[in-house]
């Protein structure tokens, strides 16, 4: 930051690309009043964090942890179809009898993505987290089969972790 300067604006993407242009801008919000350190030479820091949670929103926050102010701004993520895509994995059923309760498919993608680039691996960590991923889709399957729409949840969090560590 520079000297004379007391906020920023945080720009949110959403997408893969390593370029930030490439992807989908999906909002932006102003963080004001970060602190002046007592030195005008020292490093000014502010902290921003984002957080999913099963609901398929987005919290992001900026922090002074000089002062301890925050702000943050909450996005519902949305897929390329414009659709909301839930971060969550469970898709309740609508009523119909033919339907049933659905692993997100979107974040199973991602996840057999991340496990077929493990298994041509060979490194010793890599394994293992394809022995995890392994498990993880076969409770999948098992929760999808009972219906149990509390342990897809917690599926899809320890799926997005997963994938968010090591993709």
């Amino acid at each position: 930051m520079h000297p004379d300067q007391s906020g920023v604006e945080i720009v949110v993407y959403q997408g893969h690309e390593p370029k930030a242009s490439r992807n989908k801008r999906i909002a932006k919000f102003r963080f004001d009043g970060i602190s002046s350190p007592d030195d005008p030479e020292a490093q000014r820091d502010f902290l921003v964090t984002f957080k999913y949670n099963v609901n398929g929103v987005v919290e992001v926050s900026a922090t002074d942890p000089r002062t301890k102010r925050e702000e943050s701004i909450q996005i519902t993520v949305e897929g390329a179809t414009g659709e909301t895509m839930p971060v969550s994995g469970a898709s309740e059923p609508d009523g119909d009898a033919e339907s049933r309760l659905t692993f997100d498919p979107n974040l199973r993608k991602r996840g057999q993505e991340l496990l077929e680039r493990l298994r041509t691996s060979d490194d010793e960590d890599d394994e293992e987290v394809a022995e995890e991923l392994e498990e993880i889709f076969g409770q999948i399957d098992d929760a999808e089969s009972s219906g149990d729409v509390e342990e897809l949840e917690e599926l899809s969090e320890r799926m997005v972790n997963v994938i968010y560590e090591h993709f």
